[in-house]
């Protein structure tokens, strides 16, 4: 699903007023979730990496950037996730080389890239099992709403172009809950990108929560590799904007773009169409890694697609990590 662009609105459109007073009874429901006592680690620390709104505001590559500064400070360190899309029912220690995004769902698979990742629905559950890989550090995907774990400290993630949007809580607006009852669970926040949150930055200071600046960049190979080549880019992501915004700064240019739900599973179908329209207009397909991993690669169009279709990897890097990483731990 797509979020409706009202949401994004800097004020609340007539179409978010009429939602609004649904909105508070969601709002109201989601706050008063997150103040319910959960499960506690006693050996562990619990990191929770989250966001205010729904939809992608980066908090995986946030998530996988922390991890490697924490593994650079030699901690140990398990993820934990819900695998949003998956269909496994019991937690999993993913293996990336036997599971599947339809099982596991796409970013626990690339969460387990850098450390141990288990995928759990529900995360007391999941927690047990993190327990037992034995790390000094566990790192929840995700749940800042959910309030099964009881964590040590929380980040909360935010787009620098969108912020809040329009302050409201869905349906109204993208809010999960009243942004001043989020705030009273987070210890940190991080704004991705290089829009200004003006507004949220002077409530955060008012808080005394500090926090920090991060981008997405692509490894230094990839780049030029895209500079003077005309592509069709797809992917399903929350924002898909900012994957084509990104191709065309780093010089590629985007003669066809297509855009699916945030996990979308793609079919045989769109992957027939997809892979005719780059060869009949010559273009070069490209797609992101969250997008990559859930194609499977098998002889299928989806198989042939995986085989034709180029891939920019991007990590957040933080604009002062040292000091980011000091104050985390």
């Amino acid at each position: 699903m797509k979020a409706p662009e009202f949401w994004w609105k800097e004020k609340p459109t007539l179409c978010a007023w009429l939602l609004w007073p649904l909105g508070l009874v969601y709002g109201a429901v989601t706050a008063r979730r997150m103040g319910a006592r959960g499960i506690i680690s006693r050996d562990q620390k619990i990191i929770c990496i989250g966001n205010f709104t729904a939809g992608g505001a980066g908090k995986t590559p946030i998530a996988i950037a922390v991890a490697k500064l924490l593994l650079e400070k030699h901690c140990t360190v398990c993820f934990l996730s819900r695998g949003y899309g998956g269909t496994t029912s019991v937690p999993v220690l993913v293996d990336p080389q036997i599971h599947t995004a339809e099982l596991v769902g796409d970013e626990p698979l690339l969460l387990a890239r850098i450390a141990p990742t288990i995928v759990s629905k529900n995360r007391a559950d999941g927690l047990k099992l993190c327990i037992e890989t034995g790390a000094d550090i566990i790192i929840m995907d995700d749940g800042l709403q959910n309030p099964s774990v009881k964590k040590d400290f929380s980040v909360a993630v935010v787009d620098s172009e969108t912020g809040i949007g329009n302050g409201l809580c869905i349906p109204a607006g993208p809010l999960r809950a009243p942004i001043d009852k989020q705030l009273d669970h987070v210890q940190m926040v991080v704004f991705m990108g290089d829009g200004q949150q003006s507004i949220l930055e002077q409530k955060l200071r008012q808080l005394s929560i500090p926090f920090f600046k991060a981008g997405l960049e692509a490894p230094s190979h990839i780049l030029s590799s895209l500079r003077d080549k005309a592509f069709l880019a797809y992917c399903g992501i929350g924002r898909p904007d900012k994957f084509f915004n990104y191709i065309e700064k780093l010089g590629g240019y985007i003669a066809k773009r297509y855009t699916f739900s945030d996990h979308h599973a793609f079919t045989a179908r769109e992957a027939k169409r997809l892979l005719e329209e780059a060869q009949s207009e010559h273009l070069v397909l490209i797609t992101t890694e969250k997008d990559f991993v859930r194609l499977p690669k098998d002889g299928s169009f989806l198989g042939v697609l995986v085989a034709r279709s180029r891939v920019l990897p991007v990590e957040a890097v933080f604009n002062d990590p040292q000091t980011f990483i000091s104050h985390l731990l």
